[in-house]
C-alpha cells in the first residue's frame, strides 16, 4: 500500500501541505489507508491505534472501521477506507468501503504472487 502526504485546502487548491500521512500499519498483517475528510481520517487512525488490534486480521479491522464510521460520520462526511491484509481464511484480501454506499465493505480476493490494484482519491 502506498499513499502521499498531500492535503489540499478544500476551497483553494493552490493552498496545500505535504504533512498528512494517509496509511496506518496496524500490525504485521493489516494496513489501513484513507482518503477524503482528513479530520475524520485522523480520528479513525487515532481510535484504531488505541484499540487492541495487535492480532487482528483484515476482516476484523473492516468490521471495526464500518462500526466506527456508522457511529461517528454523518451525511456530509466524505471518507473512503481501503484495508489490505490477511483475511479470516488466511489469504490476502483488499477491503474497501466508502461514504458513497454507507460504508458497505467490498471484498477483493488477491491470489498469492499477484499484484492487485485499488485506488482512491478525494474530490
Amino acid at each position: 500500500m502506498s499513499g502521499d502526504l498531500r492535503r489540499v485546502h478544500i476551497h483553494d487548491e493552490s493552498i496545500y501541505h505535504d504533512d498528512s500521512p494517509k496509511i496506518l500499519a496496524l500490525n504485521d498483517r493489516v494496513l489501513v489507508g484513507t482518503t477524503g475528510d482528513r479530520p475524520m481520517s485522523i480520528e479513525l487512525f487515532y481510535d484504531l491505534s488505541h484499540e487492541n488490534l495487535a492480532n487482528a486480521n483484515a476482516n476484523a479491522v473492516a468490521r471495526k472501521c464500518r462500526s466506527w464510521c456508522r457511529k461517528y460520520t454523518n451525511a456530509e462526511t466524505q471518507l473512503t477506507i481501503i484495508i489490505a491484509g490477511i483475511a479470516d481464511n488466511g489469504k490476502p484480501v483488499i477491503v474497501s468501503m466508502s461514504h458513497r454506499d454507507g460504508y458497505k465493505p467490498q471484498y477483493q480476493a488477491v491470489d498469492p504472487g499477484r499484484i492487485e490494484w485499488q485506488f482512491s482519491f478525494a474530490n
